[in-house]
Protein backbone atom coordinates (compact mmCIF):
# COMPACT_ATOMS: atom_id res chain seq x y z
CA UNK A 1 0.00 0.00 0.00
CA UNK A 2 2.73 2.47 0.94
CA UNK A 3 4.70 1.60 -2.15
CA UNK A 4 1.59 2.23 -4.26
CA UNK A 5 1.06 5.61 -2.56
CA UNK A 6 4.69 6.52 -3.15
CA UNK A 7 4.41 5.56 -6.84
CA UNK A 8 1.21 7.58 -7.23
CA UNK A 9 2.82 10.57 -5.52
CA UNK A 10 5.43 10.71 -8.27
CA UNK A 11 2.67 11.33 -10.80
CA UNK A 12 1.15 14.13 -8.75
CA UNK A 13 1.94 17.69 -9.92
CA UNK A 14 4.53 19.35 -7.73
CA UNK A 15 3.44 22.58 -6.03
CA UNK A 16 6.32 24.94 -6.59
CA UNK A 17 6.82 27.88 -4.26
CA UNK A 18 7.02 31.05 -6.32
CA UNK A 19 6.72 33.51 -3.43
CA UNK A 20 7.30 32.05 0.02
CA UNK A 21 5.65 33.19 3.23
CA UNK A 22 8.97 34.55 4.47
CA UNK A 23 9.36 36.65 1.33
CA UNK A 24 5.82 37.94 1.68
CA UNK A 25 6.40 38.78 5.32
CA UNK A 26 9.66 40.53 4.53
CA UNK A 27 8.09 42.45 1.65
CA UNK A 28 5.12 43.45 3.80
CA UNK A 29 7.44 44.64 6.57
CA UNK A 30 9.59 46.66 4.20
CA UNK A 31 6.53 48.21 2.53
CA UNK A 32 5.04 49.05 5.93
CA UNK A 33 8.30 50.59 7.10
CA UNK A 34 8.63 52.55 3.89
CA UNK A 35 5.06 53.79 4.20
CA UNK A 36 5.39 54.77 7.87
CA UNK A 37 8.84 56.33 7.58
CA UNK A 38 7.93 58.00 4.30
CA UNK A 39 4.74 59.43 5.79
CA UNK A 40 6.46 60.65 8.94
CA UNK A 41 9.44 62.06 7.04
CA UNK A 42 7.25 63.74 4.44
CA UNK A 43 5.01 65.22 7.12
CA UNK A 44 8.01 66.45 9.11
CA UNK A 45 9.67 67.89 6.00
CA UNK A 46 6.48 69.63 4.89
CA UNK A 47 5.87 71.06 8.33
CA UNK A 48 9.50 72.07 8.61
CA UNK A 49 9.45 73.69 5.20
CA UNK A 50 6.27 75.60 5.96
CA UNK A 51 7.66 76.66 9.32
CA UNK A 52 10.96 77.65 7.74
CA UNK A 53 9.17 79.54 5.01
CA UNK A 54 7.03 81.39 7.54
CA UNK A 55 10.13 82.18 9.59
CA UNK A 56 11.93 83.55 6.54
CA UNK A 57 8.90 85.62 5.60
CA UNK A 58 8.78 87.08 9.08
CA UNK A 59 12.51 87.71 9.32
CA UNK A 60 12.58 89.19 5.82
CA UNK A 61 9.64 91.43 6.54
CA UNK A 62 11.29 92.62 9.74
CA UNK A 63 14.63 93.22 8.06
CA UNK A 64 13.20 95.00 5.04
CA UNK A 65 10.97 97.13 7.25
CA UNK A 66 13.87 98.13 9.48
CA UNK A 67 16.21 98.70 6.53
CA UNK A 68 13.63 100.80 4.69
CA UNK A 69 12.81 102.76 7.82
CA UNK A 70 16.51 103.46 8.42
CA UNK A 71 16.96 104.63 4.83
CA UNK A 72 13.90 106.88 4.93
CA UNK A 73 14.93 108.23 8.33
CA UNK A 74 18.27 109.26 6.87
CA UNK A 75 16.48 110.82 3.91
CA UNK A 76 14.17 112.74 6.23
CA UNK A 77 17.11 114.18 8.15
CA UNK A 78 18.73 115.18 4.89
CA UNK A 79 15.50 116.85 3.75
CA UNK A 80 15.25 118.71 7.06
CA UNK A 81 18.76 120.07 6.54
CA UNK A 82 17.91 121.08 2.96
CA UNK A 83 14.78 122.88 4.14
CA UNK A 84 16.84 124.93 6.58
CA UNK A 85 19.36 125.67 3.86
CA UNK A 86 16.76 126.54 1.26
CA UNK A 87 14.81 128.76 3.68
CA UNK A 88 17.66 131.29 3.79
CA UNK A 89 17.87 131.65 -0.01
CA UNK A 90 15.78 134.13 -2.01
CA UNK A 91 15.12 133.28 -5.65
CA UNK A 92 14.90 137.00 -6.47
CA UNK A 93 18.37 137.91 -5.14
CA UNK A 94 21.80 136.32 -5.47
CA UNK A 95 23.38 134.61 -2.46
CA UNK A 96 25.26 136.85 -0.10
CA UNK A 97 28.33 135.97 1.97
CA UNK A 98 26.17 135.81 5.07
CA UNK A 99 23.82 133.34 3.44
CA UNK A 100 26.75 131.28 2.24
CA UNK A 101 28.18 131.21 5.77
CA UNK A 102 24.80 130.18 7.15
CA UNK A 103 24.57 127.29 4.71
CA UNK A 104 28.11 126.16 5.60
CA UNK A 105 27.32 126.31 9.31
CA UNK A 106 24.14 124.31 8.83
CA UNK A 107 26.00 121.67 6.83
CA UNK A 108 28.80 121.37 9.37
CA UNK A 109 26.36 120.78 12.23
CA UNK A 110 24.79 117.64 10.78
CA UNK A 111 26.12 114.22 9.74
CA UNK A 112 23.86 113.14 6.88
CA UNK A 113 24.86 115.42 4.00
CA UNK A 114 28.38 115.69 2.63
CA UNK A 115 27.70 118.27 -0.11
CA UNK A 116 24.95 120.74 -0.77
CA UNK A 117 24.26 122.50 -4.07
CA UNK A 118 21.65 125.14 -4.65
CA UNK A 119 20.52 126.03 -8.16
CA UNK A 120 17.85 126.11 -10.79
CA UNK A 121 16.31 122.94 -12.19
CA UNK A 122 15.17 123.33 -15.77
CA UNK A 123 12.29 120.95 -16.55
CA UNK A 124 12.49 121.40 -20.32
CA UNK A 125 16.19 120.72 -20.69
CA UNK A 126 16.52 118.45 -17.60
CA UNK A 127 19.49 120.51 -16.43
CA UNK A 128 20.69 121.85 -13.11
CA UNK A 129 22.35 125.32 -12.87
CA UNK A 130 24.39 125.68 -9.66
CA UNK A 131 24.11 128.93 -7.74
CA UNK A 132 25.98 127.86 -4.61
CA UNK A 133 28.00 124.79 -3.62
CA UNK A 134 29.03 123.88 -0.05
CA UNK A 135 31.07 120.93 1.26
CA UNK A 136 31.01 119.77 4.86
CA UNK A 137 34.29 120.14 6.74
CA UNK A 138 36.35 117.00 6.96
CA UNK A 139 34.82 115.47 3.83
CA UNK A 140 37.22 114.66 1.04
CA UNK A 141 36.34 114.45 -2.59
CA UNK A 142 34.39 116.50 -5.07
CA UNK A 143 30.64 116.35 -5.42
CA UNK A 144 29.15 113.76 -7.78
CA UNK A 145 28.51 114.52 -11.41
CA UNK A 146 24.96 115.23 -12.47
CA UNK A 147 24.15 113.43 -15.70
CA UNK A 148 21.31 114.60 -17.88
CA UNK A 149 19.86 111.10 -18.35
CA UNK A 150 19.34 110.79 -14.60
CA UNK A 151 18.02 114.30 -14.20
CA UNK A 152 15.35 113.42 -16.75
CA UNK A 153 13.89 110.93 -14.29
CA UNK A 154 13.01 113.86 -12.03
CA UNK A 155 11.10 115.90 -14.58
CA UNK A 156 7.74 114.22 -13.95
CA UNK A 157 7.77 114.16 -10.15
CA UNK A 158 10.04 116.83 -8.69
CA UNK A 159 8.02 119.97 -9.60
CA UNK A 160 4.79 118.33 -8.41
CA UNK A 161 5.95 116.48 -5.28
CA UNK A 162 8.75 118.83 -4.31
CA UNK A 163 11.02 115.89 -3.35
CA UNK A 164 13.21 113.71 -5.52
CA UNK A 165 15.99 111.14 -5.24
CA UNK A 166 18.91 110.24 -7.48
CA UNK A 167 21.45 107.43 -7.46
CA UNK A 168 24.74 109.36 -7.65
CA UNK A 169 26.98 106.28 -7.15
CA UNK A 170 29.74 105.75 -9.64
CA UNK A 171 32.03 102.85 -10.36
CA UNK A 172 35.10 103.06 -8.15
CA UNK A 173 33.45 105.55 -5.81
CA UNK A 174 31.34 105.30 -2.68
CA UNK A 175 27.63 104.65 -2.71
CA UNK A 176 25.94 108.03 -2.76
CA UNK A 177 22.31 109.10 -2.64
CA UNK A 178 21.15 112.40 -4.08
CA UNK A 179 18.30 114.08 -2.20
CA UNK A 180 16.52 116.99 -3.91
CA UNK A 181 14.15 119.48 -2.32
CA UNK A 182 12.29 121.90 -4.61
CA UNK A 183 10.84 125.27 -3.66
CA UNK A 184 7.69 125.00 -5.75
CA UNK A 185 6.74 128.60 -4.91
CA UNK A 186 9.79 129.81 -6.79
CA UNK A 187 8.97 128.19 -10.10
CA UNK A 188 9.57 130.64 -12.97
CA UNK A 189 9.16 129.76 -16.69
CA UNK A 190 9.78 126.05 -16.20
CA UNK A 191 12.60 126.55 -13.73
CA UNK A 192 12.46 125.68 -10.03
CA UNK A 193 14.84 126.56 -7.23
CA UNK A 194 16.21 123.27 -5.90
CA UNK A 195 18.58 122.26 -3.09
CA UNK A 196 20.56 119.11 -3.83
CA UNK A 197 22.26 117.25 -1.03
CA UNK A 198 24.47 114.16 -1.17
CA UNK A 199 24.17 111.38 1.42
CA UNK A 200 27.02 108.90 1.82
CA UNK A 201 25.63 105.34 2.09
CA UNK A 202 28.83 103.59 3.21
CA UNK A 203 27.64 103.15 6.80
CA UNK A 204 24.20 102.08 5.64
CA UNK A 205 25.71 99.51 3.26
CA UNK A 206 27.70 97.98 6.12
CA UNK A 207 24.52 97.69 8.19
CA UNK A 208 22.61 95.75 5.53
CA UNK A 209 25.55 93.61 4.48
CA UNK A 210 24.47 90.01 3.97
CA UNK A 211 21.02 90.96 2.74
CA UNK A 212 19.87 91.13 -0.83
CA UNK A 213 18.26 94.53 -0.47
CA UNK A 214 17.04 96.93 -3.11
CA UNK A 215 15.73 100.47 -2.56
CA UNK A 216 13.97 102.10 -5.48
CA UNK A 217 11.60 104.89 -6.34
CA UNK A 218 8.00 104.16 -7.22
CA UNK A 219 8.95 104.64 -10.86
CA UNK A 220 11.38 101.71 -10.55
CA UNK A 221 14.71 103.57 -10.49
CA UNK A 222 17.26 101.89 -8.24
CA UNK A 223 18.66 104.08 -5.47
CA UNK A 224 20.56 101.45 -3.54
CA UNK A 225 21.34 97.75 -3.96
CA UNK A 226 23.61 95.46 -2.00
CA UNK A 227 24.69 93.98 -5.34
CA UNK A 228 27.36 96.37 -6.70
CA UNK A 229 26.62 95.44 -10.30
CA UNK A 230 23.01 96.54 -9.85
CA UNK A 231 23.97 99.51 -7.68
CA UNK A 232 26.20 101.16 -10.24
CA UNK A 233 24.09 100.23 -13.27
CA UNK A 234 21.20 102.35 -11.92
CA UNK A 235 18.80 100.13 -13.81
CA UNK A 236 15.04 100.41 -13.73
CA UNK A 237 13.30 97.47 -12.05
CA UNK A 238 9.72 98.34 -12.97
CA UNK A 239 9.34 94.96 -14.72
CA UNK A 240 10.61 92.95 -11.72
CA UNK A 241 7.98 90.54 -10.36
CA UNK A 242 8.66 91.48 -6.75
CA UNK A 243 8.52 95.19 -7.55
CA UNK A 244 5.25 94.74 -9.44
CA UNK A 245 3.79 92.83 -6.53
CA UNK A 246 4.83 95.56 -4.09
CA UNK A 247 3.49 98.36 -6.31
CA UNK A 248 0.11 96.65 -6.80
CA UNK A 249 -0.24 95.74 -3.14
CA UNK A 250 -2.49 97.83 -0.92
CA UNK A 251 -0.49 96.85 2.14
CA UNK A 252 2.52 98.65 3.54
CA UNK A 253 4.47 95.38 3.77
CA UNK A 254 4.21 91.85 2.50
CA UNK A 255 6.04 88.63 1.59
CA UNK A 256 5.56 85.77 -0.82
CA UNK A 257 7.06 83.25 -3.19
CA UNK A 258 8.05 84.49 -6.63
CA UNK A 259 9.51 83.17 -9.88
CA UNK A 260 11.59 84.97 -12.46
CA UNK A 261 14.26 84.15 -15.01
CA UNK A 262 16.79 83.56 -12.23
CA UNK A 263 14.59 80.97 -10.58
CA UNK A 264 12.46 80.61 -7.51
CA UNK A 265 12.88 82.93 -4.54
CA UNK A 266 11.19 84.23 -1.40
CA UNK A 267 10.63 87.99 -1.49
CA UNK A 268 9.49 90.65 0.95
CA UNK A 269 8.71 94.31 0.45
CA UNK A 270 8.03 97.38 2.53
CA UNK A 271 6.76 100.87 1.75
CA UNK A 272 8.70 102.96 4.29
CA UNK A 273 7.52 106.33 3.00
CA UNK A 274 8.63 109.18 0.71
CA UNK A 275 7.17 107.12 -2.16
CA UNK A 276 10.09 104.66 -1.91
CA UNK A 277 10.11 100.87 -1.92
CA UNK A 278 12.38 98.49 -0.04
CA UNK A 279 12.69 95.02 -1.50
CA UNK A 280 14.57 91.96 -0.29
CA UNK A 281 14.80 88.47 -1.73
CA UNK A 282 16.37 85.14 -0.83
CA UNK A 283 16.90 82.36 -3.39
CA UNK A 284 14.80 79.28 -2.65
CA UNK A 285 17.78 76.97 -2.37
CA UNK A 286 19.46 79.27 0.10
CA UNK A 287 16.28 79.80 2.11
CA UNK A 288 15.58 76.08 2.35
CA UNK A 289 19.17 74.99 2.91
CA UNK A 290 18.45 74.00 6.50
CA UNK A 291 15.35 72.13 5.36
CA UNK A 292 17.35 70.22 2.77
CA UNK A 293 19.97 69.35 5.39
CA UNK A 294 17.31 68.02 7.73
CA UNK A 295 15.70 66.19 4.81
CA UNK A 296 18.98 64.40 4.11
CA UNK A 297 19.23 63.49 7.79
CA UNK A 298 15.66 62.21 7.76
CA UNK A 299 16.43 60.10 4.71
CA UNK A 300 19.60 58.76 6.32
CA UNK A 301 17.85 57.93 9.59
CA UNK A 302 14.92 56.47 7.68
CA UNK A 303 17.28 54.27 5.67
CA UNK A 304 18.91 53.08 8.90
CA UNK A 305 15.48 52.33 10.38
CA UNK A 306 14.46 50.41 7.26
CA UNK A 307 17.73 48.43 7.30
CA UNK A 308 17.27 47.59 10.98
CA UNK A 309 13.66 46.66 10.30
CA UNK A 310 14.72 44.34 7.46
CA UNK A 311 17.28 42.60 9.69
CA UNK A 312 14.72 42.13 12.48
CA UNK A 313 12.14 40.98 9.92
CA UNK A 314 14.55 38.36 8.60
CA UNK A 315 14.99 36.88 12.08
CA UNK A 316 11.27 37.05 12.79
CA UNK A 317 10.37 35.60 9.40
CA UNK A 318 12.85 32.75 9.89
CA UNK A 319 11.39 31.89 13.30
CA UNK A 320 7.91 31.97 11.80
CA UNK A 321 8.53 30.20 8.51
CA UNK A 322 10.91 27.51 9.78
CA UNK A 323 8.14 25.37 11.30
CA UNK A 324 5.97 26.09 8.26
CA UNK A 325 8.75 24.82 5.98
CA UNK A 326 9.04 21.74 8.18
CA UNK A 327 5.32 21.13 7.79
CA UNK A 328 5.61 21.59 4.03
CA UNK A 329 8.47 19.08 3.79
CA UNK A 330 6.55 16.70 6.05
CA UNK A 331 3.50 16.83 3.77
CA UNK A 332 5.71 15.89 0.84
CA UNK A 333 7.05 12.89 2.77
CA UNK A 334 3.53 11.85 3.76
CA UNK A 335 2.50 12.13 0.11
CA UNK A 336 5.32 9.65 -0.65
CA UNK A 337 3.96 7.14 1.90
CA UNK A 338 5.92 7.93 5.06
CA UNK A 339 3.10 7.98 7.64
CA UNK A 340 5.31 7.28 10.62
CA UNK A 341 6.84 10.77 10.43
CA UNK A 342 6.60 12.82 13.61
CA UNK A 343 7.45 16.51 14.00
CA UNK A 344 8.65 18.14 17.20
CA UNK A 345 6.25 20.75 18.61
CA UNK A 346 8.50 23.74 19.35
CA UNK A 347 5.90 26.38 20.23
CA UNK A 348 2.54 26.76 21.88
CA UNK A 349 0.97 29.03 19.30
CA UNK A 350 -1.18 28.24 16.27
CA UNK A 351 1.79 26.76 14.41
CA UNK A 352 2.53 24.44 17.35
CA UNK A 353 -1.13 23.37 17.41
CA UNK A 354 -0.98 22.77 13.65
CA UNK A 355 2.14 20.63 14.07
CA UNK A 356 0.43 18.54 16.75
CA UNK A 357 -2.64 18.13 14.54
CA UNK A 358 -0.38 17.02 11.69
CA UNK A 359 1.20 14.36 13.91
CA UNK A 360 -2.26 13.11 14.96
CA UNK A 361 -3.38 13.04 11.35
CA UNK A 362 -0.32 11.04 10.27
CA UNK A 363 -0.90 8.56 13.10
CA UNK A 364 -4.55 8.11 12.21
CA UNK A 365 -3.74 7.68 8.53
CA UNK A 366 -1.13 5.07 9.46
CA UNK A 367 -3.76 3.16 11.53
CA UNK A 368 -6.33 3.36 8.75
CA UNK A 369 -3.84 2.05 6.23
CA UNK A 370 -2.93 -0.88 8.54
CA UNK A 371 -6.60 -1.72 8.95
CA UNK A 372 -7.12 -1.40 5.22
CA UNK A 373 -4.22 -3.76 4.60
CA UNK A 374 -5.75 -6.30 6.98
CA UNK A 375 -9.12 -6.10 5.24
CA UNK A 376 -7.49 -6.47 1.84
CA UNK A 377 -5.64 -9.56 3.02
CA UNK A 378 -8.86 -11.13 4.28
CA UNK A 379 -10.68 -10.27 1.06
CA UNK A 380 -7.90 -11.89 -0.95
CA UNK A 381 -8.16 -15.07 1.13
CA UNK A 382 -11.92 -15.18 0.73
CA UNK A 383 -11.58 -14.62 -3.03
CA UNK A 384 -9.14 -17.51 -3.25
CA UNK A 385 -11.49 -19.76 -1.25
CA UNK A 386 -14.40 -18.76 -3.47
CA UNK A 387 -12.38 -19.58 -6.56
CA UNK A 388 -11.45 -22.97 -5.12
CA UNK A 389 -15.07 -23.63 -4.16
CA UNK A 390 -16.29 -22.80 -7.64
CA UNK A 391 -13.80 -25.20 -9.17
CA UNK A 392 -15.04 -28.02 -6.85
CA UNK A 393 -18.68 -27.57 -7.80
CA UNK A 394 -19.98 -30.01 -10.46
CA UNK A 395 -21.58 -28.98 -13.67
CA UNK A 396 -25.02 -27.55 -13.18
CA UNK A 397 -26.47 -29.70 -15.98
CA UNK A 398 -26.27 -33.50 -16.17
CA UNK A 399 -28.22 -35.76 -18.47
CA UNK A 400 -28.02 -39.48 -19.15
CA UNK A 401 -30.26 -42.15 -20.58
CA UNK A 402 -32.07 -42.63 -17.35
CA UNK A 403 -31.37 -39.47 -15.29
CA UNK A 404 -31.35 -35.69 -15.66
CA UNK A 405 -29.90 -33.18 -13.13
CA UNK A 406 -30.45 -29.43 -13.09
CA UNK A 407 -28.52 -27.74 -10.28
CA UNK A 408 -28.37 -24.13 -9.10
CA UNK A 409 -25.93 -23.01 -6.44
CA UNK A 410 -25.91 -19.42 -5.24
CA UNK A 411 -23.99 -18.49 -2.13
CA UNK A 412 -25.38 -15.86 0.21
CA UNK A 413 -21.87 -14.48 0.62
CA UNK A 414 -18.71 -14.41 -1.43
CA UNK A 415 -17.71 -17.84 -0.19
CA UNK A 416 -20.43 -20.19 1.17
CA UNK A 417 -20.08 -23.34 3.28
CA UNK A 418 -22.36 -25.65 1.22
CA UNK A 419 -21.34 -28.11 -1.41
CA UNK A 420 -23.12 -30.62 -3.62
CA UNK A 421 -22.00 -33.20 -6.10
CA UNK A 422 -22.84 -36.42 -7.91
CA UNK A 423 -21.13 -39.33 -9.58
CA UNK A 424 -22.00 -42.68 -11.14
CA UNK A 425 -20.82 -45.87 -9.65
CA UNK A 426 -21.78 -49.45 -10.71
CA UNK A 427 -24.58 -48.17 -12.89
CA UNK A 428 -25.98 -46.02 -10.14
CA UNK A 429 -26.03 -42.27 -9.68
CA UNK A 430 -24.75 -41.00 -6.36
CA UNK A 431 -26.00 -37.50 -5.34
CA UNK A 432 -24.44 -35.65 -2.36
CA UNK A 433 -25.16 -32.43 -0.46
CA UNK A 434 -22.82 -31.22 2.26
CA UNK A 435 -22.63 -28.30 4.70
CA UNK A 436 -18.93 -27.55 5.16
CA UNK A 437 -19.59 -25.02 7.91
CA UNK A 438 -21.61 -27.49 9.96
CA UNK A 439 -24.85 -25.50 9.90
CA UNK A 440 -28.16 -27.05 8.78
CA UNK A 441 -29.73 -25.79 5.59
CA UNK A 442 -32.49 -27.11 3.37
CA UNK A 443 -31.27 -29.27 0.53
CA UNK A 444 -31.77 -28.12 -2.99
CA UNK A 445 -34.48 -29.81 -4.92
CA UNK A 446 -33.37 -32.31 -7.51
CA UNK A 447 -35.40 -34.32 -9.94
CA UNK A 448 -34.19 -37.43 -11.68
CA UNK A 449 -35.87 -38.43 -14.87
CA UNK A 450 -35.62 -41.69 -16.68
CA UNK A 451 -37.09 -42.02 -20.07
CA UNK A 452 -38.99 -38.83 -19.57
CA UNK A 453 -40.79 -40.07 -16.44
CA UNK A 454 -40.01 -38.83 -13.02
CA UNK A 455 -37.96 -41.08 -10.84
CA UNK A 456 -37.70 -41.02 -7.09
CA UNK A 457 -35.36 -42.21 -4.49
CA UNK A 458 -35.80 -45.70 -3.13
CA UNK A 459 -34.49 -44.60 0.20
CA UNK A 460 -36.76 -43.16 2.78
CA UNK A 461 -36.75 -39.45 3.57
CA UNK A 462 -34.93 -40.29 6.72
CA UNK A 463 -32.09 -41.63 4.63
CA UNK A 464 -31.91 -38.42 2.59
CA UNK A 465 -32.23 -36.28 5.71
CA UNK A 466 -29.47 -38.21 7.36
CA UNK A 467 -27.35 -37.61 4.32
CA UNK A 468 -28.09 -33.88 4.14
CA UNK A 469 -28.45 -32.81 7.74
CA UNK A 470 -26.23 -35.31 9.46
CA UNK A 471 -23.29 -35.61 7.15
CA UNK A 472 -21.12 -38.62 7.52
CA UNK A 473 -18.43 -40.15 5.48
CA UNK A 474 -19.80 -42.70 3.02
CA UNK A 475 -18.02 -45.01 0.69
CA UNK A 476 -19.31 -45.22 -2.84
CA UNK A 477 -20.85 -48.67 -2.11
CA UNK A 478 -22.60 -47.35 1.01
CA UNK A 479 -23.94 -44.39 -0.83
CA UNK A 480 -25.13 -46.44 -3.74
CA UNK A 481 -26.94 -48.88 -1.43
CA UNK A 482 -28.63 -46.01 0.38
CA UNK A 483 -29.88 -44.26 -2.75
CA UNK A 484 -31.72 -46.57 -5.20
CA UNK A 485 -34.25 -46.13 -7.86
CA UNK A 486 -37.69 -47.45 -6.94
CA UNK A 487 -37.55 -50.25 -9.47
CA UNK A 488 -34.32 -51.57 -8.04
CA UNK A 489 -33.73 -53.46 -4.84
CA UNK A 490 -30.93 -53.11 -2.46
CA UNK A 491 -27.99 -55.37 -2.93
Amino acid sequence: MRRLIAENSKDMPENRLHFSVGSKLLAATVILLLAVIGFLSSSAILLLREDKQAYIYQSQATQVAMSGASFVSSAHRALDTLRVTLAGVSPEHPLTAVQQTLIQTTLDNQLELTHVRIGWFDEKNASFSVLSQVQRKGVLGAPANLETQWLQTLVADLPQKGVGFLNLSSVGGAATLGVLLADRASTREGRTLVALGEVALADYASQVRGMKLTLATRAGWTLFDTDPSLMYSRRNIADDVLFEGARKSKLAAGAGEFHDESGRFLGSYSLPGLDLMALTRVPWQQAMRATYTLTEKFIFLGGMAIGLGIILSLFFAKSLTHPINQLYDATRQVAQGDFELRLAVESRDEIGALTGAFNDMSQQINGLIAEKMKNLKMQNEVAIASTVQQTLMPKAEFQSDWAEIHGLYRSASQCGGDWWGYFEAQGKLVFMIADATGMDSPAPSSRLRRGGAPASWSGSPTTIRNLVFRPRRFSPSQTASSLRRPSEKST
